[in-house]
């Protein structure tokens, strides 16, 4: 009984070590390319960011940034991918700006036809 119950404590025992130190190896890699990039948002902020883009694409507020590539694809043959289109605003990697008035042309005129249609 006694090397049943010792065999299995000593299993789970060395499982969760082995498992600590997976853990512990990915963390570590995850901070040097975190240390490296540009951009510092933070764990919490981009949870945010996938949940409003899922519910703004759930209530067609913002376009799938997927169907514009593939509009814009279509029409040039390639496209920027550093850029995510909104009716309203622009979002590059680094944050929100205001649109100016060249890029809201540029959305009711050139790409929200080729999307749309």
């Amino acid at each position: 009984g006694y090397a049943f119950v010792w065999f299995w404590s000593f299993e789970i025992f060395v499982f969760l070590v082995m498992v600590n130190m997976l853990v512990a190896i990915i963390i570590e890699v995850f901070m040097m390319v975190k240390n490296r990039s540009s951009v510092k948002t933070t764990l919490w902020e981009q949870a945010g960011m996938v949940v409003l883009r899922h519910r703004e694409n759930k209530a067609e507020r913002r376009l799938p940034l997927a169907k514009v590539l593939r509009a814009l694809q279509a029409a040039w043959g390639t496209c920027p991918l550093n850029f995510q289109v909104y009716p309203s605003r622009l979002a590059p990697p680094y944050g929100f700006r205001p649109t100016t008035q060249l890029e809201v042309e540029t959305w009711q005129h050139i790409i929200k036809p080729m999307v749309v249609a």
